[in-house]
């Protein structure tokens, strides 16, 4: 099996410079099949009980593993994969989060809501197709099939010569149980509950002071939960920042949308109310944690000319995955936060504030 960088796509000679394909009828363009598997963590193909996944694989290119941006959960990475942008600049930030500016909230289960065109910030690799001098040819489907009988039926209704199929996931997946249980009504006082907003972004606690609350309502909370993390080192099983100073590795601070009060948990940790609902797997932890890890495969024409099949590719960000597909699309990107390739912008965009 050969090992590769990631960078070695964007060094080579582009795979994308013959555009189009003529039938005698028709020019066809290639075309770029994303599949996310939500939770899929890269161990699972250890397992045994993916033989479809793993013939994938060995039919393509596959990474060792894929990291996803902060926070792991599902609608920040979706975004992330298709901008090249990390949370705080694309401004998807949670599955559920507020936005001060609009004075709403964000809830991705209700479609009503999470599919307004003014929650989603950046350009996904899918604009240009629409723009004037773009064709129809320039095609991102996003689409959920896990049995391959399914995905080789889907590829027999794509008009297109050049096809190349690109199969991801969002984030991995910890075990929990109850006796892993943070009860963050046991740890703020009375009074602190009673200035908080609803939760944000779980399965983390961002908090954030109701619009009412004292003008010491904030210093108030952070400081309860800081004293107790700091009296209790070994049981607390979480970090808590103020916004301002959540690590940068986590490009997690610039967006009035991120909570002024973040907790990050300890791996298979979750922070809820007494009683409250508790799963038995949770993402959403520190991004570079193993339990985080997803996969990556890729499979096509010009991948299979490029880097050969069978190949395994180094580790990589979710952010370098907008790229790779714009790329081979022969699309010019917009300005992200890439790092592999000479025409990403080495500049953090502008954030959504």
């Amino acid at each position: 099996m050969k090992l590769f960088s990631f960078r070695t796509w964007f060094s080579e000679k582009s795979l994308a410079r013959d555009m189009t394909f003529y039938n005698g009828t028709h020019y066809f363009g290639p075309t770029v099949i994303l599949i996310s598997l939500d939770g899929f963590r890269q161990d699972y193909l250890q397992r045994g009980i993916t033989p479809n996944l793993i013939e994938f694989a060995n039919q393509g290119v596959q990474a060792e593993y894929l990291t996803p941006s902060f926070p792991s959960i599902t609608f920040p990475n979706h975004w992330t994969l298709v901008t090249g942008l990390y949370p705080e600049a694309h401004g998807i930030v949670g599955n559920e989060f507020y936005d001060p500016a609009l004075d709403e909230r964000f809830i991705h289960k209700k479609v009503e809501i999470s599919s307004q065109t003014k929650w989603w910030k950046g350009e996904p690799v899918i604009s240009p197709c629409t723009l004037p001098g773009a064709t129809w040819t320039h095609a991102l489907a996003l689409i959920g099939i896990v049995d391959m009988a399914n995905c080789h039926q889907a590829r027999k209704k794509v008009s297109c010569r050049d096809v190349a199929w690109f199969l991801g996931d969002l984030h991995g997946m910890a075990d929990s149980n109850k006796m892993q249980g943070i009860y963050y009504d046991e740890i703020l006082s009375p009074e602190s509950l009673s200035y908080m907003m609803e939760r944000e972004a779980w399965p983390l606690l961002n908090i954030r002071p109701k619009r009412d609350a004292s003008p010491h309502a904030l210093q108030q909370m952070y400081d309860e939960l800081l004293q107790y993390q700091q009296q209790h080192p070994d049981t607390a099983h979480y970090r808590v920042f103020l916004r301002k100073n959540v690590p940068e590795a986590y490009h997690y601070s610039n967006n009035d949308r991120i909570a002024p009060i973040v907790m990050v948990l300890d791996v298979g940790y979750a922070i809820v109310e007494k009683g409250g609902y508790f799963p038995k797997g949770i993402h959403g932890y520190d991004n570079p944690a193993e339990e985080m890890r997803a996969i990556f495969m890729a499979r096509g024409p010009r991948i299979d000319r490029l880097l050969g099949r069978g190949s395994m590719l180094n580790p990589f960000q979710s952010t370098e995955v907008y790229h790779f597909v714009a790329d081979i699309l022969n699309l010019t990107p917009a300005p992200s936060n890439c790092t592999l390739c000479s025409h990403c912008v080495s500049r953090q965009p502008d954030p959504v504030i």
